[in-house]
């Protein structure tokens, strides 16, 4: 994972780390930056991603589930029952 805090444009090293030849190396799978109150992720493998503020991010959990090993994030996501 490439984290980057910032404290200006949280967007600012998304192409830098997407370009970045230790994304490929090390085989990351997310990109994610924040400044503290932004929050911006990308899932590489899928493309997926999200933005939102900091404060907001339980909200999303699922969107990390790959991380995990658990691979039916979309249908755990989708069900409120499971959430």
């Amino acid at each position: 994972m490439h984290i980057a805090v910032t404290d200006g444009d949280v967007s600012g090293y998304h192409s830098e780390f997407r370009k970045s030849p230790k994304t490929e190396s090390k085989k990351e799978k997310f990109i994610v930056e924040t400044d503290g109150h932004d929050f911006e992720a990308e899932n590489i493998l899928s493309g997926d991603g999200i933005s939102c503020c900091l404060c907001d991010l339980a909200d999303h959990f699922s969107f990390f589930l790959t991380s995990t090993g658990i691979s039916a994030k979309r249908q755990i996501s989708e069900s409120i029952f499971d959430i």
